[in-house]
């Protein structure tokens, strides 16, 4: 995984940024806080410190989550786009409806349901 760097902080800091920003998970596999500070050859603690210390440290996690959702949103669209040329006639309507080319169809009153019925009764 790339990891982004930002000039005032180390890289074990900006891989913690990271850690953070993917709710725990490394490469598929979710580790602890304890765990992941292990690997990354520190201390809880320098974890916690660097959460104070980082300027911005929560806005930058927001941003790199944003990010990541936007990057994960394109690899949905390009996995729909797919279905949708493979035939997938739901995958095609979805798309569609996402990119907003796709409008129902106008309705004629003739086409809703009667919502009162009227009977006569003897001419």
């Amino acid at each position: 995984m790339a990891i982004q760097t930002y000039t005032e902080i180390t890289p074990q800091q900006a891989e913690y940024l990271h850690f953070v920003s993917n709710g725990g998970y490394i490469d598929g596999k979710r580790l602890s806080h304890e765990q992941f500070a292990s690997d990354l050859g520190v201390s809880r603690k320098s974890l916690y410190n660097w959460q104070q210390s980082i300027p911005s440290f929560w806005q930058r996690v927001q941003e790199l989550r944003q990010k990541q959702y936007k990057l994960k949103l394109s690899n949905v669209y390009e996995a729909l786009y797919k279905k949708a040329l493979e035939g997938d006639v739901q995958a095609a309507r979805l798309l569609f409806q996402q990119l907003g080319d796709l409008k129902p169809a106008p309705r004629d009153d003739a086409d809703l349901p009667p919502t009162k019925i009227i009977l006569r009764m003897g001419s």
